[in-house]
């Protein structure tokens, strides 16, 4: 069994995967994710009858997104994973966002809030259900993404998907260095 966090919004996403189960809670916390993250992460995984020692490997979102709501996540990402001596990597929030927002064969801009009028953005394809970033993560406002990526689907205001991250969390290692635009 894997474990995905992502706290990047003002959402928790958890999501568990193995090759026989799937879960997803994914619940409003605006800036309370260091009050409620450990208790509902608890309560998660008791709902579906697992236990912290069966967990192989955890996979947390690394952003771009809330300064705060990223520590979170990545310091309880890696507490758990060192106290259980299991596996931990990171993907990038986008990257678990247009997994779940595109459709096979699709490529488009997904995005999520960074205030201030100005959005984090990144170009996905996605073929086979595999994902390849076009372009690298990066901050815009929406008017200038409209002018630059004319005719390109563009996303806005999903959840990244804790599944997904959970199951990459099995797929090797990645630094585990928060993106702070």
């Amino acid at each position: 069994m894997y474990l995905g966090i992502d706290t990047s919004t003002s959402y928790l996403c958890l999501g568990l995967w193995s090759e026989t189960h799937e879960a997803r809670l994914e619940l409003e916390m605006g800036r309370d994710h260091s009050k409620r993250i450990i208790v509902e992460l608890e309560q998660f995984l008791q709902l579906h009858q697992v236990n912290k020692k069966d967990l192989k490997g955890i996979c947390v979102g690394l952003g771009p997104g809330s300064y705060t709501g990223l520590r979170v996540g990545v310091a309880v990402a890696k507490g758990l994973a060192r106290g259980l001596g299991i596996a931990l990597t990171g993907k990038p929030s986008l990257e678990a966002l247009a997994f779940r927002m595109l459709s096979n064969s699709e490529t488009a801009l997904v995005t999520l809030d960074a205030r201030r009028g100005q959005l984090y953005f990144s170009l996905y394809q996605k073929e086979k259900g595999q994902l390849r970033q076009q372009e690298p993560i990066a901050k815009a406002t929406k008017a200038d993404l409209l002018e630059r990526y004319s005719g390109i689907k563009l996303f806005e205001a999903g959840l990244p998907d804790a599944v997904y991250l959970a199951k990459e969390a099995n797929n090797g290692s990645q630094e585990l260095e928060p993106i702070y635009l």
